[in-house]
């Protein structure tokens, strides 16, 4: 059996996918056991804290006209039994510290009466967890406000919560790895027939439509007679379509350049001026038919031989010095001047008819775009692993059209409408570009016209 391509692999993507659900499924019980962890050595770390603060309010009392509190040894001691971490407290009678430590931070909010509240800050350079409560306490016929702050350091905590979270890890890691390595086993056992056909099938050229010939499992040969049927069906289609290409283009121009013909005799033997008018307008249209039916041919030309190419090493330069020659008289026509800076080896790997059909295309626009007495700008140089062939005109411009609108079929910028065109021109481009792994762009320019470079790998 040979090997299937790691690339597109069915089976690969499929063991990627399953990878993946159970590293999610992985990283989802990690998280919430230290989450939940958290929340557990956090609720009960608060219930002392607030079972400490109401101890030591509770033994505040009025003694002389004087606000004391003894605080309760086991008020602190509850604290200390748990873990080995810091304890603090601060009683603060009428904005005045009453005991404890000056540098133990309040509330941002005095608590309510009825309520305990928890905050986090820092003392000594420590992160501690606090316990606020306030209190009134009746103090020589008045009412005096009293808050008493309890906090503890959260290293305990802190190692609750870690060694949960390792003990988590270690069952995720775990089940991440056993889930993988079993998909692999049955993602690989389930696909091997389906590999075989698709390294089979893989390893055929483009032209090689014949039926498989690879063993199949019962369950696959529905798939393997329906790929035979259809090889057959392509083989043929594409034969037709062969045939059908080669004919159209001898019946449709051959009539269209007779209209054409004898409509331009007709013109120069009459005097009359609606006939004059009427014969005018029947060229272009014979034109405009003609155009079209010639770009219609190319586009299915293309199309076709997308999927038989027949490959060589080309001189990219040379190849579009042979487009501008042939367009040259029809420039001079019209006072349009090349002005070409081609560089010598510039190679790329791809079917002669394609790429002389996109630079056909290429060349004609910015002929047919041009102003009389412009230059048009043709280059074809090597830029990194490209070779590049850059055709730059001074007509409209783009009109604010972009280049995906451009490039679509039967699309053209608003403002060629009175230029003969079927919108097809930069629609083939894009094809050849694309069935030799290049790309196009279209640009406007900076003063004006269009910039188009066509971008080819280089061979």
């Amino acid at each position: 059996m040979r090997k299937l391509a790691a690339t597109g692999s069915i089976g690969r993507r499929l063991l990627i996918e399953l990878v993946a659900i159970a590293a999610v499924l992985s990283v989802l019980l990690y998280v919430a056991v230290k989450a939940s962890s958290s929340q557990a050595a956090e609720s009960t770390h608060d219930g002392l804290l607030a079972a400490s603060a109401e101890a030591i309010a509770e033994r505040l009392a009025a003694d002389e006209g004087n606000l004391v509190v003894d605080i309760p040894y086991g008020a602190l001691a509850m604290l200390g039994a748990v873990s080995d971490d810091s304890v603090f407290y601060r009683v603060i009678a009428d904005g005045e510290t009453l005991t404890g430590y000056h540098e133990l931070l309040g509330p941002t909010q005095r608590p309510n009466p009825a309520e305990t509240i928890f905050y986090t800050t820092e003392l000594d350079g420590q992160s501690v967890r606090v316990a606020a409560l306030s209190r009134r306490v009746a103090l020589a016929g008045r009412t005096v406000p009293a808050e008493v702050l309890v906090a503890q350091t959260r290293y305990g905590q802190q190692a609750i919560v870690s060694s949960a979270a390792e003990r988590a890890a270690l069952i995720g890691v775990g089940s991440f790895a056993l889930a993988g390595v079993l998909c692999a086993i049955a993602v690989r056992r389930a696909l091997a027939p389906l590999r075989r056909v698709a390294s089979s099938v893989e390893r055929r050229g483009p032209a090689d439509l014949r039926p498989l010939r690879e063993p199949l499992p019962h369950e696959l040969e529905p798939l393997g007679n329906a790929l035979d049927r259809f090889m057959a069906r392509l083989d043929a289609a594409l034969e037709r379509t062969e045939t059908l290409i080669a004919e159209t283009a001898h019946h449709v121009r051959t009539p269209l350049a007779v209209l054409r013909t004898r409509a331009e005799t007709a013109l120069r033997r009459t005097e009359d001026v609606e006939m004059r008018s009427t014969l005018r307008d029947l060229v272009r249209a014979v034109d405009a038919s003609s155009r079209s039916a010639d770009q219609l041919l190319e586009h299915a030309m293309v199309g076709h031989r997308s999927e038989r190419m027949s490959l060589e090493r080309l001189d990219m330069g040379r190849l579009t010095d042979e487009v501008v020659e042939r367009y040259r008289p029809v420039a001079e026509l019209r006072d349009v001047v090349f002005d070409c800076e081609i560089e010598p080896g510039v190679e790329v790997t791809g079917d002669r008819v394609q790429l002389e059909t996109a630079l056909r295309n290429l060349i004609d626009n910015a002929v047919k775009y041009s102003p009389a007495e412009t230059h048009i700008d043709v280059s074809a140089s090597r830029r990194h692993d490209e070779v590049v062939v850059h055709i730059r005109d001074r007509g409209r411009g783009l009109d604010g059209a972009e280049q995906q609108t451009l490039t679509e079929r039967y699309k053209r910028g608003s403002n060629v409408e009175d230029v003969v065109g079927s919108g097809l021109g930069l629609a083939i481009v894009e094809q050849v570009a694309s069935a030799h792994d290049g790309h196009i762009s279209v640009v406007p320019a900076d003063d004006c016209g269009t910039r188009v470079e066509l971008c080819l790998p280089a061979a």
